[in-house]
């Protein structure tokens, strides 16, 4: 079964290099039959700024590597609020695939990592 991301504090304010307004990235690996379209489809609903990056509320996604089965999302934030950040865009990630029978496992990027 799928569970959200927990948002882990001492990843993001603790451990080095702090909360420092560095960004931090939470990898998202969606499977199932139809994971390729159901990200797509959340994809769709996300805004798009000047430099075709999608996200909102400060945070941002980006498609790593794909199939229909298996699709790869980063999800990252920074800055002071980089936690608010994080934790707005998995749950949104997981409210929207989740629902779909998709399966969703999260990994957490060494800091600074895109």
């Amino acid at each position: 079964m799928t569970k959200p991301y927990e948002v882990d504090y001492a990843w993001l304010a603790t451990d080095a290099p702090g909360n420092d307004g560095s960004s931090a990235t939470v990898r998202m690996t969606v499977t199932g039959d139809s994971a390729r379209q159901g990200v797509m489809t959340w994809f769709d609903d996300l805004p798009m700024d000047d430099l075709r990056v999608r996200g909102r509320d400060g945070w941002m996604v980006k498609e790593i590597q794909w199939n229909e089965t298996k699709v790869i999302v980063d999800i990252t934030s920074g800055g002071q609020h980089v936690a608010d950040g994080i934790a707005a865009g998995t749950t949104e990630a997981f409210e929207i695939l989740e629902p779909l029978g998709l399966d969703l496992t999260w990994e957490q990027l060494p800091r600074d990592s895109i």
